[in-house]
C-alpha cells in the first residue's frame, strides 16, 4: 500500500470511531441528545434522566482521540492528490486537517454540556448556564463546518473539472454533500458517516489509480 493509501485507512478507522463517539453522545434510552434537547429546558431533562457523566466523559475521549486519525486521513486525501493539483491540495490539506482540531473542540464542546447540565443537578439554573456556554463557544463550533465546506468545494471543483485521475461523478463523494443528505433524514453521526464514504471510496479508488 502506498502512503496515501495507509493515511486514508486511518481516516476510515477514525470517522468509525467518531461515529461510535457521536452514537454514545447523542442516542440515549430516553431519546436524542441533539440541538432541539439542548435549547429545550423540559427535553433535556427528559432525555438525560437518570443518566450519568461516565457515558459522556468516553463520547469526549473517543471522539477527540478519533480525530488524529480524521487528520491522519486528511493528509493521506492531501497526498493523492498533490501530484495532480499541489495548490488546491494544500487546501484541501490545510481546511481538512483544520476541520479535525476544530471537531476535538465541537465534541468537547458538546460533552462538557451534558456533564455540566448533569453535574449541576439538571435545574433551570444550569441549563442556563450551558446556554450561555454554548453562545459563547458558537464561533468556535462553527470552524468546523467552514473548514469542512472548505475542503469540500476544492474536492468538488478539481474532481468536476478533471484535474485528477478521479471520475466526474466521485464529486459526490465527499463529507458535506453526504452531511446534507443525511442530515435530511434527521441520522445522527452524519459527519462521520459522510468522512467514513469519503475516504473509504478515495482509498478503494486509489488502487485503481495505482493500477493505471
Amino acid at each position: 500500500m502506498k502512503k496515501s493509501q495507509v493515511l486514508m485507512m486511518c481516516g476510515v478507522i477514525g470517522y468509525v470511531i467518531c461515529l461510535v463517539a457521536d452514537f454514545i453522545l447523542d442516542m440515549l434510552p430516553k431519546g436524542h441528545l441533539n440541538s432541539k434537547a439542548l435549547t429545550n429546558y423540559d427535553t433535556i431533562v427528559k432525555v438525560l434522566k437518570n443518566e450519568g457523566v461516565g457515558r459522556f466523559n468516553l463520547s469526549a475521549i473517543l471522539g477527540v482521540s478519533s480525530m488524529l486519525l480524521i487528520a491522519l486521513g486528511m493528509i493521506g486525501i492531501y497526498e493523492l492528490f498533490k501530484t495532480y493539483v499541489p495548490k488546491t491540495s494544500y487546501v484541501m490539506l490545510v481546511s481538512g486537517v483544520g476541520a479535525a482540531v476544530f471537531g476535538a473542540v465541537y465534541h468537547i464542546i458538546c460533552t462538557t454540556c451534558a456533564w455540566m447540565f448533569i453535574k449541576m443537578g439538571k435545574s433551570k439554573e444550569a441549563f442556563d448556564i450551558i446556554q450561555e456556554f454554548i453562545t459563547d463557544n458558537t464561533f468556535l463550533m462553527s470552524f468546523n463546518a467552514v473548514l469542512y465546506t472548505i475542503m469540500s468545494v476544492a474536492f468538488l471543483i478539481v474532481v468536476v473539472m478533471k484535474k485528477t485521475p478521479l471520475p466526474r461523478w466521485m464529486c459526490v463523494f465527499n463529507v458535506v454533500l453526504i452531511y446534507f443528505l443525511l442530515s435530511a433524514f434527521k441520522i445522527p453521526g452524519s459527519t462521520s458517516i459522510g468522512g467514513i464514504i469519503m475516504c473509504g471510496v478515495l482509498l478503494v479508488y486509489s488502487f485503481k489509480i495505482k493500477n493505471e
